[in-house]
């Protein structure tokens, strides 16, 4: 069987229009409107993802200028530290260079009036060791006035801040002379060992755990 070939012969303005099927029609538009969701949906995702890294740098920077303080703030204390460490170290040695001179004028000006020396010898070691030893005489008998004259030594604290204790090695009764009133008279000796000098420990060293020797 042979097929029929019909040939329009009418001019084109007089021919029907042939349209696009419907559901090829509305297969193309919802393509068209699912591409332009993707593309907005993927333009709102490029935005935000910027202002995410722009947010991140923020705060990167924030962190690094936080640290660079924090190593600025650790090095000051440091600093004070070492500071603090050399004004200790230099009342320390201005402590241990001891003005005797003043010791000396300080002891005359406490002397009592009961008490007198016969003698004084000072002591002082290249490590600051040393002593003041006294030889003393009070008027009496009474062991009242060594106590008296101690404890005179103890409570006066411009003198008695650099020395340790007070220690009577010697303490006895004596026969005095022809031109003493009393017939006897109380005879004792005085050391007074320095307190010894403490180096201070630098700065930032731990202190030794207790119980602990190195």
């Amino acid at each position: 069987m042979l097929g029929m070939i019909e040939i329009n012969l009418l001019p084109p303005q007089y021919r029907t229009v042939e349209r696009t099927p419907r559901p090829v029609f509305f297969s193309l538009l919802a393509a068209i409107v699912l591409i332009g969701g993707v593309f907005s949906l993927l333009v709102v995702q490029v935005g935000e993802a910027a202002r995410l890294q722009e947010r991140k740098d923020e705060l990167e920077l924030i962190r690094t200028a936080r640290r660079e303080e924090a190593q600025k703030v650790d090095q000051l204390n440091q600093r004070i530290r070492e500071g603090r460490a050399r004004v200790d170290t230099m009342l320390k040695v201005a402590e241990a260079r001891l003005p005797w001179s003043l010791k000396l004028h300080e002891l005359a000006r406490l002397m009592p009036d009961f008490v007198w020396l016969d003698s004084l010898s000072l002591r002082r070691g290249d490590k600051g060791e040393g002593e003041l030893q006294l030889a003393c005489n009070a008027r009496g008998t009474n062991m009242q006035r060594f106590t008296e004259f101690r404890q005179l030594l103890r409570s006066h604290t411009n003198f008695f801040h650099h020395f340790a204790t007070v220690s009577a090695p010697r303490i006895d009764v004596r026969r005095t002379g022809e031109e003493f009133v009393e017939p006897k008279m109380l005879s004792f000796n005085v050391t007074l060992p320095l307190r010894p000098f403490e180096q201070p420990k630098p700065a930032g060293q731990p202190a030794p755990a207790p119980g602990r020797r190195r």
